[in-house]
Parts: C-alpha cells; structure tokens; sequence
C-alpha cells in the first residue's frame, strides 16, 4: 500500500530541490510487487515518455507547480543496485549478486551500479562488470560496519550538535557534523578503475526512517526528501534534459558528485585536450601517444573560502596526488598512462555565520567535488 503522505513529500522535494532528473530505486521486495509502471511514481499532470511499441514507457517527467518537470526513471536496490530498466526484470535477478545476474539485468535494459562499498573490496567488485559504484554514502558515514574510526568522530559531533538547540547550526547544515569521505568506497573505486572504467556516484539512501528525537528547530525532518535531495548531487554533462541524453550521459560516465551545501558547482570545468585540439571529456579514454594535457576550473566559492583542485594519478599501484593548485585552473601536461581523478576541495569559511557556536568545529577543509576519471591509456 501506497504511503501517500511519503509520496507527496519525496514529489515536492523534487521540485524544491530543482531536480532535472531522478534515479529512483527500492528494495527488491517493494520493486518487485509492484507493476512496472507504477514504479515510476506517475499522477496527474505528469507527462509519460513512451517507449518502443509494445514496450512499456522509459520515463516519467514529473510536473513542478513552477512548470518544470523532474525525468524520473526506476531501479532498485538489493544485491546489486541496477537504474533506468527498460523492463521489468524477472524477480530472482534482484536478488542475484552474480556476473550471470548482472547480465540479466543488464538485459532489461539497466545500468548495473553497486551502492554500500564499505562492505566489499575491489577484487570482490571487479568480476560482476559493473557500469559504476558508489564513492559517497551518508549511510556509510554512519555504519559500524565501516570505518570505526571515522564513526567515532562522527557520533560526538552528531550529539552535540542534537543538543545543541538554538546555538546549533541551520539544520541544513547538519550535514557537517557526518560528512567525512567514504575511504573505503574511494579505496575500492582506486582499485577498479586501473582495471577498466567505472563510474563513480552518490546515493542519499533516503528513507525518513529517523525517530522524532533527531526533528529540528525548524520543524522539517533531519532526514526529510527536501533536506537530503539539497545535500548533495550527481551532475551530468548534457546539451538537453532528455531521457536520451540522461541514458548516454551515464553511459559515458559524464558525471560528478557535488556536495550543494557547500555551494553551487558553477564554473567547474574539467577536460582533457590532445596536441591536435581534440576535447576528452571526464569517462572518456585518451592515448598518452596524443599528447595529452588535463585542464580544470575550480567553482566559483563562497566569499572567503579557499579551494583547492587535487589531480591524483591512479594505477595499479594505488593514487598519488601529482598537482594540486590553490584557488585558480589546473593545467597538467601528462608524461604516463593513468587513470586521472580530480578533486575540489574547499574551506567554507562563508557558512560560519550560520554554523553560529559550530563553526571552529565544523569549517574544515572538506571535499566539494569528485569528479569521474580521463583514462589515459
């Protein structure tokens, strides 16, 4: 049965949060009750996108009251985390964490992800050919099953900031006082890509499942549809929201994952360029026998807070930070093959108003943008 409340608020904050488009996945059991078509969350005044005759519709575009409207495509979340079906797959392939599975669902027409990296190893990931997996999960900040470490800093900090009250941050940026890097994520994804690409995301595993115990100040859940979807984001380099150019934007892995609290991603650039003038854009494989050079752009930030453009090289061996450039564009001219990944990161200094008692406790110099690898083979 249908949470009509739930729904509302996940629909609301897909337009709240200016959305262009939406992944959606469930759990195996909930995705596989349902028809097909009702996973895609469609009401009135939302616009189908129809597939091939006979076939069922490849997307929904859910209408905003603004007149903008959300691409919403489904998938789910089991053993494996596939996205944007083109059909429904049979139930037992939701189940079925196999390169043989991974197949099936690749059959129905989804991109075959991995969500909760924390939990296995790059020799463990590599043989199930995945189209991606996921370098960042709130989840996985909060998880005793990862890092023990990471999670003693992260509880005393959450405490604190729930009891805090009025001298506590905006709840919005209660973030803070989890994010830290998913290193054993990033430890997993350093060890696929030197084998072959791979995409690299982040998932919110939104459930609003949290007790009132954790409802803030301004009354909105800590873990509400709104707040989470503005959290952070994956950014895909496309010419036009379309299903079309969603679907080719992941396959070519054209994406990077920003964290919006810390600031819009506006003017990020990362590219490569070869002798001849050729542009590779992030996902896309370059020969070193071109004559390759790495470009990038750091965001415009919030006033008075530093960033700074990390460029590590990754091969068999592991990463090794080969440039990084404080507040202004990278320019890197590559001698080696690698697989080269780049970071933003940032001081936010302009959030301390808002941080009020926090704000020594939780400026620090945090990841702002992972950006997907140029291959240089």
């Amino acid at each position: 049965e249908i949470n009509a409340p739930c729904l509302a608020r996940l629909r609301a904050a897909m337009c709240h949060d200016r959305m262009d488009y939406l992944l959606l996945t469930d759990h195996p059991d909930s995705f596989g009750d349902i028809p097909f078509e009702d996973s895609f969350l469609h009401a009135e005044g939302d616009t189908w996108v129809p597939g091939p005759p006979g076939e069922p519709p490849l997307t929904n575009r859910i209408a905003c009251p603004d007149g903008r409207a959300v691409l919403l495509a489904p998938g789910s979340e089991g053993d494996l985390m596939p996205v944007m079906f083109q059909r429904k797959p049979e139930r037992a392939l939701l189940r079925d964490a196999s390169p043989e599975g991974a197949a099936g669902l690749r059959d129905a027409g989804a991109f075959v992800l991995q969500a909760h990296i924390e939990r296995f190893t790059a020799d463990e990931l590599a043989p199930l050919g995945l189209d991606g997996i996921e370098i960042y999960n709130l989840h996985a900040n909060l998880d005793p099953r990862g890092e023990l470490r990471q999670l003693g800093e992260v509880l005393p900090d959450v405490s604190d900031w729930i009891g805090a009250g009025v001298r506590g941050p905006h709840p919005d940026l209660a973030f803070l006082a989890v994010y830290r890097p998913n290193h054993l994520a990033l430890e997993a994804w350093d060890g696929l890509t030197p084998r072959g690409r791979m995409m690299g995301f982040a998932g919110s595993d939104i459930h609003e499942n949290l007790p009132p115990l954790l409802r803030p100040l301004d009354g909105d859940r800590i873990d509400s549809y709104r707040r989470l979807g503005a959290w952070f984001s994956n950014y895909l380099l496309v010419s036009d929201v379309t299903y079309e150019a969603v679907r080719e934007a992941v396959g070519a892995h054209r994406l990077f994952v920003t964290f919006d609290i810390l600031g819009p991603p506006d003017g990020f650039d990362w590219h490569a360029e070869t002798a001849a003038g050729a542009v590779v854009e992030m996902g896309d494989e370059v020969a070193l026998a071109e004559g390759v050079t790495l470009r990038a752009t750091p965001p415009t930030a919030g006033e008075g807070s530093p960033r700074a453009l990390v460029l590590r090289r990754v091969d068999a061996d592991g990463p090794v930070e080969v440039a990084r450039v404080e507040d202004g564009p990278l320019t890197f001219e590559v001698d080696r093959p690698g697989v080269y990944r780049l970071e933003v990161w940032i001081t936010p200094e302009h959030l301390r108003g808002d941080l009020r008692d926090f704000a020594d406790r939780f400026i620090r110099p945090l990841v702002w943008i992972y950006a997907n690898p140029i291959y240089v083979r």
